[in-house]
């Protein structure tokens, strides 16, 4: 099964998403800060990332800098 990825601090929102992935056979995985993302890419292997721009903590631009640093998955902004 495809997985992928969903950064977003917003939590009916990555539901949403992950119900309507599942529907295409796609596992979601969801995560609410960059640094939880960051530990996620570290332990799981995805196809594509969906990051939210405005994240607390550190912004999505930071979390891309830093997954960039660690692999070359697509990342849909």
């Amino acid at each position: 099964m495809t997985k992928i990825l969903v950064i977003d601090d917003d939590i009916e929102l990555c539901a949403l998403i992950r119900r309507l992935a599942l529907n295409e056979n796609i596992d979601a995985d969801c995560c609410h800060s960059g640094k939880e993302c960051l530990e996620k890419l570290n332990n799981s292997e995805y196809r594509l990332i969906i990051l939210d721009v405005m994240l607390p903590g550190m912004n999505g631009f930071e979390v891309l800098e830093q997954i960039r640093k660690i692999s070359s998955i697509p990342v849909y902004l």
